[in-house]
């Protein structure tokens, strides 16, 4: 296989593809998903050469979507989320092109049910604007965040601060409904258990 398909080639200018038009921001925001999309490539059985040709036209396609009343994105994790949705469908149809007699492997499908929570696309979108939210926290709230994510409790993170567990508590909830409301353009709702 050959190696240049293992990493996403870096562009310096938007440039017309067999495809269409690349626009430079989704180019990059495709290599920055590159490694997600081979993985869901991988298992749904599909080689990085198919793979790779889907992501471009998955770029391509999102790049002439963006020239017209373009859809609600607000942040490059919402383009990311959006590219990836493009690059499954692109994927699956050239799955079915190239394999008409075969039945599409059960992830590809799951393209057509959006209704799946729980399905290797929906985790992989999550997966990708939660990244996006975590890089856009300040030191402090990552910290909590990560400490977290390791399994302390607020009290045991309190502690080593040297600050009660709900004023933790209640400074992180407020970081985050303050990051969500940058995010979404208006105040959300947000509750930690």
């Amino acid at each position: 296989m050959p190696k240049e398909l293992h990493t996403w080639p870096p562009l310096s200018t938007a440039y017309q593809d067999v495809f269409g038009e690349i626009d430079l921001d989704v180019y990059n925001a495709a290599g920055e998903i590159w490694q997600r999309g081979r993985v869901f490539a991988h298992a749904t059985g599909i080689d990085d050469a198919t793979a790779h040709t889907a992501m471009i036209q998955a770029v391509a396609k999102v790049s002439h979507r963006l020239t017209q009343p373009a859809p609600y994105l607000k942040t490059p994790g919402e383009l990311k989320a959006y590219l990836f949705t493009a690059f499954r469908r692109c994927l699956l149809d050239k799955f079915t092109r190239e394999h008409p007699q075969e039945v599409a492997p059960a992830a590809l499908e799951e393209i057509a049910d959006q209704t799946d929570p729980d399905g290797l696309a929906a985790q992989i979108e999550r997966k990708i604007l939660l990244e996006e939210i975590v890089r856009h926290m300040d030191s402090k709230t990552r910290s909590i965040y990560e400490s977290l994510i390791l399994g302390y409790s607020f009290a045991e993170i309190a502690e080593a601060e040297g600050i009660q567990s709900n004023q933790l508590r209640s400074m992180f909830s407020k970081r985050l409904k303050k990051l969500a409301s940058q995010f979404a353009g208006e105040a959300m709702d947000i509750h930690l258990d």
